[in-house]
């Protein structure tokens, strides 16, 4: 197999370069949505406040169990974060006619409508 060429590997870091911008943009749109500061979404993920400040800048990525974190603390997908989708909330299930929606605190909230 031949390494991959200058112009491959150029196209790969471009396109991860998007991703981050992405991630970096989405994470503070959806934080100043809510209107919270860096702090209050540390305090609701259990991260240091310094974390969310690097993962804003993009000077560190969010491991995934640090991504699902976020996401359920935004109350958003994490397919929205990295921009795999613009569908922005969180999906909601229904069973037997009772719709589950997702919670920062819990795996699945209940709501009867």
């Amino acid at each position: 197999m031949t390494a991959p060429t200058d112009s491959v590997s150029t196209k790969r870091q471009q396109r991860g370069q998007r991703c981050v911008q992405c991630l970096v943009r989405r994470l503070v749109d959806a934080r100043e949505n809510l209107r919270w500061t860096q702090a209050d979404l540390a305090k609701a993920t259990g991260l240091q406040p310094a974390a969310v400040s690097h993962f804003e800048t993009g000077s560190r990525l969010p491991n995934v169990p640090n991504l699902v974190r976020l996401a359920k603390a935004l109350r958003v997908s994490t397919d929205w974060l990295l921009g795999l989708t613009d569908e922005q909330e969180q999906p909601v299930v229904e069973i037997d006619g009772v719709r589950y929606f997702p919670s920062p605190n819990t795996e699945l909230s209940q709501r009867r409508e």
